[in-house]
Protein backbone atom coordinates (compact mmCIF):
# COMPACT_ATOMS: atom_id res chain seq x y z
CA UNK A 1 0.00 0.00 0.00
CA UNK A 2 1.25 3.82 -0.69
CA UNK A 3 0.76 6.61 1.51
CA UNK A 4 -0.74 9.51 -0.10
CA UNK A 5 0.14 12.95 0.58
CA UNK A 6 -2.59 15.12 2.19
CA UNK A 7 -1.93 17.62 0.01
CA UNK A 8 -1.93 15.32 -2.91
CA UNK A 9 -5.39 13.64 -1.85
CA UNK A 10 -8.44 15.23 -2.92
CA UNK A 11 -9.84 15.59 0.74
CA UNK A 12 -7.12 17.59 1.81
CA UNK A 13 -8.16 21.30 1.44
CA UNK A 14 -5.28 23.95 1.96
CA UNK A 15 -7.20 26.99 2.32
CA UNK A 16 -9.33 25.09 4.76
CA UNK A 17 -5.77 24.65 6.74
CA UNK A 18 -4.38 27.88 6.05
CA UNK A 19 -7.65 29.77 7.64
CA UNK A 20 -7.41 27.71 10.33
CA UNK A 21 -3.56 28.58 11.40
CA UNK A 22 -4.37 32.15 10.57
CA UNK A 23 -7.07 32.05 12.84
CA UNK A 24 -5.11 30.18 15.34
CA UNK A 25 -2.25 33.47 14.38
CA UNK A 26 -4.87 35.98 14.85
CA UNK A 27 -6.11 34.55 18.27
CA UNK A 28 -2.75 34.37 19.88
CA UNK A 29 -1.99 38.17 18.34
CA UNK A 30 -5.30 39.19 19.96
CA UNK A 31 -4.06 37.45 23.64
CA UNK A 32 -0.57 39.03 22.88
CA UNK A 33 -2.44 42.33 22.24
CA UNK A 34 -4.68 42.60 25.39
CA UNK A 35 -1.74 41.54 27.36
CA UNK A 36 0.42 44.64 26.48
CA UNK A 37 -2.69 46.99 26.83
CA UNK A 38 -2.64 45.25 29.95
CA UNK A 39 0.80 46.01 31.03
CA UNK A 40 0.84 49.17 29.20
CA UNK A 41 -1.97 49.83 31.97
CA UNK A 42 -0.35 48.50 34.91
CA UNK A 43 2.63 50.66 33.79
CA UNK A 44 0.67 53.52 33.75
CA UNK A 45 -0.99 53.17 37.24
CA UNK A 46 2.38 52.11 38.76
CA UNK A 47 4.14 55.62 37.00
CA UNK A 48 0.86 57.83 38.36
CA UNK A 49 1.36 55.63 41.56
CA UNK A 50 5.20 56.75 41.86
CA UNK A 51 4.37 60.58 40.89
CA UNK A 52 1.69 60.82 43.68
CA UNK A 53 4.27 59.15 46.11
CA UNK A 54 7.11 61.35 44.71
CA UNK A 55 4.59 64.71 44.96
CA UNK A 56 4.28 63.78 48.35
CA UNK A 57 7.85 62.98 49.17
CA UNK A 58 8.89 66.48 47.50
CA UNK A 59 6.49 68.26 49.27
CA UNK A 60 7.67 66.87 52.57
CA UNK A 61 11.19 67.46 51.85
CA UNK A 62 9.89 71.13 51.03
CA UNK A 63 8.47 71.71 54.36
CA UNK A 64 11.28 69.89 56.23
CA UNK A 65 13.86 72.25 54.26
CA UNK A 66 11.99 75.46 55.76
CA UNK A 67 11.67 73.63 59.31
CA UNK A 68 15.33 73.72 58.90
CA UNK A 69 15.85 77.19 58.14
CA UNK A 70 13.29 78.71 61.02
CA UNK A 71 15.30 76.17 63.70
CA UNK A 72 18.44 77.61 62.18
CA UNK A 73 17.43 80.98 62.76
CA UNK A 74 16.22 79.98 66.56
CA UNK A 75 19.53 78.25 67.54
CA UNK A 76 21.34 81.09 66.81
CA UNK A 77 18.98 82.89 68.87
CA UNK A 78 19.08 80.19 71.54
CA UNK A 79 22.93 80.17 71.23
CA UNK A 80 23.03 84.16 71.37
CA UNK A 81 20.45 84.08 73.96
CA UNK A 82 22.98 81.62 76.21
CA UNK A 83 26.06 83.42 75.56
CA UNK A 84 24.61 86.85 76.87
CA UNK A 85 23.17 84.58 80.02
CA UNK A 86 27.04 83.09 80.59
CA UNK A 87 28.02 86.82 81.29
CA UNK A 88 25.29 88.09 83.28
CA UNK A 89 25.82 84.57 85.54
CA UNK A 90 29.64 85.66 85.48
CA UNK A 91 29.05 89.35 86.53
CA UNK A 92 26.10 88.34 89.35
CA UNK A 93 28.89 85.65 90.53
CA UNK A 94 31.63 88.86 91.16
CA UNK A 95 28.37 90.86 92.45
CA UNK A 96 27.64 87.93 94.98
CA UNK A 97 31.35 87.24 96.09
CA UNK A 98 31.50 91.75 96.48
CA UNK A 99 28.33 91.16 98.52
CA UNK A 100 29.44 88.43 100.53
CA UNK A 101 33.28 90.23 101.16
CA UNK A 102 30.61 93.53 102.44
CA UNK A 103 28.47 91.35 104.64
CA UNK A 104 31.59 90.32 105.99
CA UNK A 105 33.46 93.32 106.66
CA UNK A 106 30.24 94.65 108.60
CA UNK A 107 30.02 91.66 110.34
CA UNK A 108 33.32 92.25 111.61
CA UNK A 109 32.80 95.82 112.28
CA UNK A 110 29.77 94.97 114.05
CA UNK A 111 31.69 92.06 116.38
CA UNK A 112 34.30 95.08 116.97
CA UNK A 113 31.56 97.50 117.85
CA UNK A 114 29.50 95.05 120.16
CA UNK A 115 32.78 94.00 121.77
CA UNK A 116 33.46 97.62 122.71
CA UNK A 117 29.97 98.07 123.97
CA UNK A 118 30.46 95.28 125.97
CA UNK A 119 33.54 96.21 127.45
CA UNK A 120 32.37 100.11 128.36
CA UNK A 121 28.94 98.50 129.67
CA UNK A 122 31.19 96.22 131.67
CA UNK A 123 33.34 99.40 133.20
CA UNK A 124 30.29 101.63 133.77
CA UNK A 125 28.63 98.62 135.39
CA UNK A 126 31.51 98.22 137.23
CA UNK A 127 31.87 102.25 138.37
CA UNK A 128 28.42 102.11 139.29
CA UNK A 129 28.26 98.78 141.07
CA UNK A 130 31.46 100.21 143.23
Amino acid sequence: MVKKSKKNSPEYDSGRETRVLLEQIRNEVKTVAEQHGSIKTDIKEFKSSVERRFDRVEAALMENSRDIRVNSVSIKKVEAAVVENSRDIKELKLEVKEVRIGQQAIEQKLDVSVDNHEQRITRLEEKVGA
